[in-house]
């Protein structure tokens, strides 16, 4: 079906299949990367680090968004990666959930007991909320909002055992407190 919806936006399609048989670098916008600080790219360095799809298709974005979008996709990585991390315990890591989008704005936050392999978006989490903050304060409200539900979405769900299909299904970016 998608492939059809595909099909009225012909444009689409073509820098679509451009980009899957290894033309990404026509379809790709230019990066200067002399232009960018040395906090942003690292976060760059961290985005291809984490997630190689992720990144190809968030460095093909053009001017602001990229940024907005990278610095977005490290702080939902940062915090699912302490969600994920089964070596913390549950009476830590609910607060740590409830009180994530806090973090943002706490220039020396960090978390340094996570043994995940993405830690170092926790261990380093200074660079990404100083990027964060640099961000236009319209791409920081909607990145605060989402990691504020999905911290409280992801610590109810720790200790709770899903019943229905319907409480598994419940959307963890979706839900309002």
């Amino acid at each position: 079906m998608e492939f059809v919806k595909c099909l009225g936006h012909p444009e689409e399609f073509y820098n679509l299949v451009r980009f899957r048989i290894g033309g990404k670098r026509k379809v790709m916008p230019k990066m200067d990367q002399d232009s960018l600080s040395s906090s942003l790219k690292t976060c760059y360095k961290y985005l291809n680090q984490t997630s190689r799809s992720f990144a190809a298709v968030i460095q093909a974005l053009d001017g602001e968004m990229r940024n907005a979008v990278c610095i977005f996709y490290l702080v939902l990585r940062a915090l699912d990666t302490l969600e994920d991390d089964m070596t913390i315990s549950v009476e830590k890591k609910v607060p740590l959930l409830h009180n994530f989008h806090s973090f943002l704005y706490q220039p020396d936050w960090r978390f340094m007991e996570s043994k995940e392999k993405d830690r170092q978006v926790l261990e380093d989490f200074p660079t990404i909320s100083l990027e964060f903050r640099n961000l236009a304060e319209k791409y920081q409200t909607v990145i605060a909002d989402i990691c504020r539900r999905m911290g409280i979405g992801m610590a109810e769900f720790l200790d709770k055992h899903v019943t229905s299909e319907q409480e598994w299904d419940k959307p963890q970016s979706l839900k309002t407190p």
